[in-house]
């Protein structure tokens, strides 16, 4: 008797543990893993705006960046124009890109890729080579059908006034030159970036 009152107490318990879970899982897609005093990025596609924090703290923010032609998703493919959603690490600085710096990021991520592969948008045999790449510390083969070279970056010598008016990138996150400029002096290969 005592065994069975027991039990719905621990059901109950073993609900709220799951509901805490589920809600940490969802707020551990815009927070940093260890948010103490790590510098991350945070670029919101709805707003168009990138900001940059230490911790829980907002360092700077740069208002009308741009994003790919084709909006933001979770899931994009080569030739799509979209800026990927996730979390992601600065992997490559390039300061002589003709975007003027380009800040290339590990695109795509794990998630990504292992959903790629249940959904049937890249081969075994790709998947396979981008998780032979994670295991040698490789750059992620960027020739799949998920694409590839996907960074932040300034406009070089980009049109301004397409840049102030509409998302004009293949899926990459744009600023305008002073904005990336001021941006670097905050971040460095392996900052992370989470794009919403």
């Amino acid at each position: 008797m005592f065994l069975n009152r027991q039990r719905p107490y621990s059901i109950i318990v073993l609900l709220i543990v799951e509901c805490l879970t589920a809600i940490f899982a969802v707020a551990d897609q815009q927070i940093p893993p260890h948010p103490s005093e790590a510098t991350w990025i945070l670029v919101d596609t709805k707003k168009l705006v990138l900001e940059v924090f230490r911790g829980s703290q907002k360092l700077i923010s740069f208002e009308q960046i741009s994003i790919g032609q084709g909006g933001a998703a979770e899931d994009r493919v080569r030739g799509d124009k979209k800026t990927p959603i996730g979390r992601f690490r600065i992997s490559r600085i390039d300061r002589t890109s003709k975007f003027h710096i380009f800040m290339e990021l590990d695109y795509p991520s794990r998630i990504q890729v292992e959903r790629a592969l249940r959904n049937g948008m890249i081969s075994r045999e790709d998947y396979e080579r981008i998780r032979n790449a994670w295991r040698e510390g490789e750059e992620t083969p960027q020739d799949t059908p998920l694409g590839g070279h996907i960074g932040i970056h300034g406009l070089g010598t980009s049109n301004a006034m397409l840049h102030a008016m509409s998302n004009w990138t293949q899926g990459c996150v744009a600023l305008t030159n002073s904005q990336i400029d001021e941006l670097i002096t905050y971040v460095d290969v392996s900052t992370l970036v989470v794009v919403v």
